[in-house]
């Protein structure tokens, strides 16, 4: 009967120290996720912000563009209608 006794206490001990190292483990995992989820919570924000920045940058980009083609025309214009130009 002792062995039996002592085989079922070594069992147990095995299984409750197994119990113990895997949820260590698994806080251990949690623990990841989460901090895997802060930071990918904070990349999407950025990038949020980067395609915000984006579309500003290119709308100002688009009317300085737009801006040139008119001054560009208007000193075409200016230059057509200037004597000097007309000599040569």
């Amino acid at each position: 009967m002792d062995f039996k006794e002592d085989f079922k206490h070594d069992i147990k001990q095995e299984l409750n120290n197994f119990r113990v190292e895997l949820n260590q483990k698994l806080q251990s995992v949690v623990s990841d996720v989460r901090n895997h989820g802060t930071r990918l919570t904070e990349a999407e924000q950025r990038v949020q912000e980067m395609e915000t920045a984006n579309t500003e940058l290119r709308d100002a980009l688009l009317n300085s563009v737009k801006q040139q083609k008119l001054l560009q025309a208007k000193v075409t214009d200016l230059e057509g209608r200037s004597p000097i130009c007309r000599m040569y």
